[in-house]
């Protein structure tokens, strides 16, 4: 095990803090906050292999304290070590500030740039105390395929087969932990599909099956399950912003597609986080008019992504971009993930799909008719982006990626409530949309992430 190696971090953090009897060299009062990592019980043996090298290479640790109410930013430093010592000391100045509050500390150790394990803990910085004394539990984060398969109810499960595939064939196999997560190491790079099997009360595996691929050995993948006792069906959140909430509106275009739950969210002064976003397999994100948090809001859905989300995008997402020329405040980390760049936005004439120039797709199931009088176009492809099909004049009108992770992110340009605005076979484009992006599987809480 690796408390028996000594396996451990401890980090010296000094805090100016009003209650206690140490006294800094500047006559400030000193608050100790001591850290130490530790591994959880039910790590696997492989786990257990993989943390004990990873301890040994780390160059770097990330640290990051929010207030766990307001997510307000506390303190946040990257302290660099020497690798390979029996232990690992930090120090790291935390504000007086946060005295008293209820705080998340989150601590990411990496070598030469690559994450190799990370923990995150939620804590209480009491009145009174000199000290505070917390333990991390890590979970190796680093190269290789992991994943965490849960119940309806977010409970690990324990001893369920889960298969690496190339193809028809199965290249490795492992059982999960008692808390439902399972790790493949020393994956080559190529293409994957890791597929459980469902075993005792649970008929099915949602999603069934995802597909990864692994571009360079030092990937780190994440590959999350869920059980059911019934088939799957996908969970869609119509996420908004601006000046106009037409969510309403999309949602109940998308509520005759039984296999589709759909739920809303409009931002006016609050985001949704990651504990809404996370509970979705698709996010479709949309905007009516500009707002300056599209910033926030942008890297929240990032972070979504990252965790294994997969993303519809339609108008006036593009107005909103960094790039639109509409001094727009932009999107934040997600505009790399977009499958287009912006021209500017929606254009307000009339346009109509390129009916000879569809190309045969989930996506374009049963769409062979198209137009809209405006809230169309005024986007361009992206490298790595495949259009299914585009507007009279040659603009993107469908196109996707697909990420490593199995992630499918789709771009649509057009406005998802354009009611009068848009005829054709409009429905099924936006059935088709976030069925398919859906189907993929969304992020589910495993540790980690």
């Amino acid at each position: 095990m690796l408390m028996k190696r000594s396996f451990f971090a401890l980090v010296a953090t000094a805090a100016l803090m009003g209650c206690s009897d140490a006294v800094g060299p500047d006559g400030l009062e000193i608050f100790s906050l001591q850290l130490a990592i530790v591994e959880p019980e039910s790590v696997s043996a492989d786990e257990t292999a993989a943390l004990g090298s990873a301890f040994d290479r780390v160059d770097e640790y990330a640290i990051t304290i929010t207030d766990a109410v307001t997510l307000e930013l506390i303190a946040t430093d990257v302290v660099t070590i020497e690798p390979g010592g029996a232990q690992h000391v930090l120090d790291v100045t935390v504000p007086q500030n946060a005295f008293g509050r209820t705080v998340t500390i989150s601590l990411i150790a990496s070598a030469l740039g690559v994450e190799l394990y990370r923990s995150v803990s939620t804590t209480s910085l009491g009145e009174g105390l000199a000290s505070v004394q917390v333990s991390l539990l890590i979970r190796y984060t680093g190269p290789g395929i992991r994943g965490r398969i849960t119940t309806q109810n977010s409970q690990g499960v324990d001893g369920m087969s889960v298969g690496l595939y190339q193809g028809q064939s199965m290249v490795d196999a492992v059982a999960t932990e008692s808390d439902g997560t399972y790790l493949f190491l020393d994956v080559p790079t190529g293409q994957y599909q890791v597929q459980p099997t469902p075993s005792g009360g649970s008929s099915f595996v949602c999603p069934g099956l995802r597909d990864l691929t692994v571009q360079t050995q030092g990937d780190a993948l994440v590959a999350n399950f869920g059980t059911s006792t019934t088939a799957c069906g996908t969970s869609v959140l119509v996420l908004s912003g601006g000046d106009v909430d037409d969510t309403d509106f999309v949602a109940a275009m998308l509520a005759n597609d039984p296999t589709l739950t759909v739920s809303t969210f409009f931002h006016l002064n609050q985001l949704p986080g990651a504990a809404v976003l996370n509970q979705h397999d698709v996010v479709l994100l949309m905007m009516n008019g500009l707002f300056d948090e599209s910033v926030a809001l942008g890297n929240q859905v990032a972070n979504y992504v990252t965790a294994g989300g997969n993303v519809v995008v339609g108008s006036f997402y593009w107005q909103g971009r960094s790039d639109s020329g509409k001094a727009s405040a932009g999107w934040g980390a997600f505009e790399s993930i977009d499958p287009f760049n912006s021209t500017g936005g929606a254009r307000y004439t009339l346009g109509a799909i390129n009916a000879n120039n569809i190309v045969a797709h989930p996506l374009t199931l049963g769409v062979t008719t198209l137009t809209s009088t405006g809230y169309w176009g005024g986007v361009t492809v992206r490298t790595g982006t495949t259009v299914v099909a585009e507007w009279a004049d040659g603009t993107p009108l469908i196109g996707y990626r697909i990420l490593p992770g199995g992630q499918r992110i789709v771009g649509v340009s057009l406005f998802p409530a354009s009611d009068a605005a848009a005829g054709g076979d409009v429905q099924a484009l936006w059935e088709n949309a976030v069925s398919w992006a859906g189907i993929a599987g969304g992020p589910a809480p495993a540790p980690g992430n």
